[in-house]
C-alpha cells in the first residue's frame, strides 16, 4: 500500500467534485495564510473599530441633546394637535398618523402595504376628522 492510498484512499475513486473541493480548500488556506488573508482580517478589525467608535459618538451626542424623544418634541405635538389628530395628541388612534408616520418591518410589510392600498389618504383624512370632530361634539 502506497502513502497516497493510506492518506486519501484509492485515487481512482475520487470524484471530480471531491478533487475541486480539495483544491479550493488548499487555495483558500493559502490565501488566508498569506498577506491577502492578513489584509482582509485587519480590514475587518478596522471596520469593527470604526463602527464601535461611531456608535459611541452617536450615543454621546444623543446624551447631550435637550430633546431626545419624539413624543416630547413641541413640533411633533403641534403636528398631531393641528393635523394628525385635531384637538388632541393621540398617535395610536389616528388613521392618518398611522398612515403617514408609522413604519413596519419584516414579515408585517406586505400586510401593511395591503392595508395602505385599501384606505386612500383622503379616506384617512376624513376618518381622522370625523373621529375627532365627533369626539369634540360628544364632549360638549
Amino acid at each position: 500500500m502506497s502513502h497516497i492510498e493510506r492518506i486519501i484512499g484509492d485515487p481512482a475513486t475520487i470524484t471530480r467534485r471531491e478533487a475541486i473541493k480539495g483544491a479550493v480548500t488548499v487555495v483558500i488556506s493559502a490565501i488566508l495564510a498569506s498577506g491577502i488573508g492578513t489584509f482582509a482580517i485587519s480590514s475587518i478589525e478596522k471596520a469593527k473599530k470604526y463602527i464601535t467608535t461611531r456608535i459611541g459618538g452617536l450615543y454621546s451626542q444623543d446624551a447631550g441633546m435637550t430633546l431626545r424623544v419624539s413624543h416630547a418634541n413641541p413640533e411633533v405635538i403641534t403636528l398631531y394637535e393641528t393635523f394628525l389628530s385635531p384637538g388632541a395628541v393621540a398617535p395610536a388612534e389616528s388613521e392618518l398618523s398611522h398612515r403617514l408616520l408609522h413604519t413596519v418591518y419584516g414579515s408585517d410589510v406586505e400586510h401593511h402595504i395591503a392595508h395602505l392600498k385599501e384606505v386612500s389618504i383622503e379616506e384617512a383624512i376624513e376618518e381622522t376628522d370625523a373621529s375627532y370632530l365627533g369626539a369634540a361634539h360628544a364632549a360638549e
